[in-house]
């Protein structure tokens, strides 16, 4: 998940998003959750990510990944290039080939905090819009 987070003064930000998209639904990679457009973000009892490339505990607190600021959260990449170079990262990774690995244009909102995954710029929200992003 991500590290160094910190709350920001900002109502809303756009960015890019990596999600796995199966019949024009959007899901998290890392943890399977639906992500339903303009809604809150929803909390996962059971993690079904969409990549090995993620880790398989990311939901419990003893793993090192684990960021309870995240629980409720989702985050959209500040460079565009640094969520197409994830998307590159997952590929042969698929744990269910039905769902393609992508980067798309996503609104966060609600409780911004930014911060930092994989060495790239983050910006975290508790609602994710992809359709309306004016």
């Amino acid at each position: 998940m991500c590290e160094n987070l910190e709350r920001i003064k900002a109502k809303e930000f756009i960015g890019t998003k990596v999600v796995a998209e199966k019949d024009d639904k959007y899901f998290s990679v890392a943890t399977g959750i639906e992500y339903v457009d303009g809604e809150r973000v929803n909390v996962p009892k059971i993690q079904r990510r969409h990549s090995s490339w993620f880790v398989e505990t990311i939901l419990t607190k003893v793993d090192p990944a684990y960021n309870k600021d995240m629980v409720g959260r989702t985050a959209v990449f500040v460079d565009p290039k640094a969520a197409t170079l994830l998307v590159k990262d997952t590929e042969g990774r698929s744990t269910d080939e039905s769902y393609k690995i992508k980067a798309v244009p996503a609104k966060v909102s609600y409780g911004l905090m930014k911060g930092v995954y994989g060495g790239n710029e983050v910006i975290a929200g508790k609602k994710i819009t992809f359709k309306d992003l004016s």
